[in-house]
């Protein structure tokens, strides 16, 4: 599982959870659908399940989605505190 496809787990896990009226899942990004299958077989466990023409999380799935948001805003932490670090010297 690589970070790219957390980030599009983001995405179409929080469209999942929209409100039924909003555009919920059905508008994932293009190639989403690789990414899910992925991450469901690297994990073993449906997070997805079919509602009507949409989708919505499972209770692993809502699970995921929480600790998934965690590891990415640690991500993008650690990437802006290497930015505005000083820089190293060489060696």
């Amino acid at each position: 599982m690589d970070v790219r496809q957390l980030e599009c787990f983001r995405v179409v896990g929080g469209a999942a959870t929209c409100h039924p009226g909003s555009r919920g899942a059905r508008y994932a990004p293009a190639g989403a659908q690789p990414h899910m299958s992925r991450i469901q077989d690297e994990l073993g466990v449906a997070l997805f399940e079919q509602a009507g023409r949409s989708i919505r999380l499972t209770p692993a799935g809502t699970a995921f989605l929480r600790r998934t948001q965690r590891i990415l805003s640690e991500y993008g932490d650690a990437r802006r505190e290497c930015r505005t670090s000083p820089a190293a010297s060489p060696a």
